[in-house]
């Protein structure tokens, strides 16, 4: 009989700043000096200890992380009234996945499922998320085919659900550990501002973690889908 445990560390979040130039903003956590690429709105790393009689028992069992998109709206305004909106495709169960490679329901390709090395030995799985607008989206300050210079306002409200997931030899899955987490904000555009001072956040903790998660996972492995319009 295997038993498992898991060192409970707790996800680390980086806050989201708004980056300004000519062109327009974009929001993202600041850059890592150490990279050069902006961290992580979140990451997760937990070790799982699994004690059992044989390696092969305990490598009977695998663990992941699966994600639900619980919320997903992106609100943009120009002072003309107009507005933009990048919304999910749909609400829960979902899955939040880079593409379809790997089965499901697991996060993703980059951070797939694994077996514990061998029995007593740290299996260290992690999650890493900085979802966006898509990243490399800029939020133009010009109205598309409309007045210049005149963004208004920017919404985010992004929440998740992020599970550790066991799954046995016989498929059966079991939620280790369960965490919400979420993006919200709204940024405001001062046009009496220089580039570099225009945008103001209005919440300095704007992504934050919850105890307790809305939703429960979903096995399907279906993918969520965004909608700009």
């Amino acid at each position: 009989m295997t038993r498992v445990r898991i060192d409970r560390t707790e996800p680390t979040v980086h806050q989201y700043i708004a980056s300004e130039d000519d062109v327009g903003c974009q929001f993202l956590p600041p850059v890592n000096p150490s990279t050069g690429r902006p961290y992580n709105a979140m990451e997760w790393h937990a070790p799982v200890y699994v004690s059992g009689a044989t390696d092969r028992e305990c490598q009977s069992l695998i663990f992941g992380f699966c994600q639900n998109v619980v919320v997903f709206n992106v609100n943009i305004q120009w002072t003309s009234g107009r507005t933009m909106r990048a919304r999910s495709s749909r609400t829960l169960p979902a899955r939040d996945a880079d593409d379809d490679v790997i089965g499901a329901p697991w996060y993703s390709e980059e951070s797939p499922p694994k077996p514990p090395p061998y029995c007593d030995v740290p299996l260290d799985i992690h999650i890493d998320d900085r979802p966006g607008f898509p990243q490399r989206f800029k939020i133009p300050w010009d109205e598309p085919g409309g007045v210049p210079l005149s963004l208004k306002l920017v919404a985010y409200d992004l929440q998740f659900d992020t599970f550790l997931v066991q799954r046995d030899q016989t498929g059966r899955f079991t939620v280790r550990v369960a965490r919400g987490w979420s993006i919200q904000f709204i940024a405001s555009v001062d046009w009496s501002q220089q580039i570099s001072k225009r945008v103001t956040l209005n919440k300095t903790q704007n992504v934050q973690i919850h105890q307790k998660p809305q939703t429960k996972p979903d096995y399907t492995g279906q993918r969520v889908k965004f909608i700009v319009k």
